[in-house]
């Protein structure tokens, strides 16, 4: 899978969610939302388990518009889909997207700030989601029916709270539903 470089821009998550404007029903019913999360070690200035994106499985066809690309790219129900804050020291803090299995693609958006020795934006934007959704990390702690169902209730409130943090795109206040079910 390629991935596609883009930016930089000072709110990486909402040009990302921008990717979807065209299609963002296909996000929004989509199966399987989960939370994703990452979890620091006792050792570290941070620690515990923070919010860092959404994964899903699409229920309906997915179109995207590439930024920078004329092709348009379709994906079928059933292919896996993640948006996620990440850090490495190549790209600093940024947003990933993926989509797709067999038809891939992936894309990273970068922030303004190219401070490289730092994971400062990426700290800070995980530890945002975290509490704005206020996520319990002891309702991910061990596989099973009740970890589904937090996991599931999380993806809803985080994508909830995506579409009032980044203004909504114009396919998004049309929906009123959460994420999807199994």
């Amino acid at each position: 899978m390629g991935e596609i470089r883009c930016g930089p821009y000072s709110d990486p998550l909402k040009k990302a969610l921008e990717l979807f404007d065209h299609d963002m029903a296909a996000i929004r019913n989509s199966r399987s939302v989960h939370v994703l999360t990452v979890k620091f070690p006792q050792n570290s200035s941070m620690r515990g388990r923070f919010v860092t994106g959404l994964s899903g499985i699409l229920t309906t066809n997915l179109t995207v518009h590439p930024h920078g690309d004329r092709a348009r790219r379709t994906f079928s129900p059933g292919e896996p889909w993640v948006v996620r804050w990440d850090f490495d020291e190549a790209k600093g803090s940024h947003v990933n997207v993926s989509i797709g299995r067999v038809n891939a693609i992936k894309f990273s958006f970068e922030t303004t700030s190219r401070i490289q020795s730092t994971n400062r934006r990426y700290l800070e934007a995980i530890q945002q989601q975290s509490q704005a959704i206020n996520f319990n990390p002891a309702d991910l702690e061990q596989r099973g029916p009740r970890f589904d169902r937090a996991a599931d209730f999380y993806g809803a409130r985080l994508l909830e709270w995506w579409r009032r943090h980044c203004g909504p795109p114009p396919n998004w206040n049309i929906y009123s539903g959460g994420g999807g079910s199994h």
